[in-house]
C-alpha cells in the first residue's frame, strides 16, 4: 500500500485535473484526466489496474448525462 495527496483542480465544465504526489518517494506529476491519474498511481504502486476501465466509463457516463 502507497500514500498519496491529491489536490483537485477541477471546474465542473472539465474533466478532472490537478496534481497528485506519492507520499514515500515525494514524486509528484500534474494529470489533466481520470485516466492519468490512474496511470500514475500504477507507475508508482501498482494499484489501481483494475480500476482505469471503470474510470473511464465513469467519466464517459458523466459527461453524456
Amino acid at each position: 500500500m502507497s500514500t498519496f495527496i491529491i489536490r483537485l483542480l477541477s471546474d465542473p465544465a472539465e474533466e478532472v485535473k490537478g496534481k497528485v504526489r506519492h507520499v514515500p518517494s515525494g514524486e509528484e506529476t500534474a494529470f489533466s484526466s481520470a485516466s492519468e491519474l490512474l496511470s500514475f498511481f500504477q507507475s508508482m504502486s501498482g494499484v489501481g489496474s483494475g480500476l482505469a476501465a471503470g474510470a473511464d466509463d465513469a467519466a464517459t457516463r458523466t459527461e453524456t448525462e
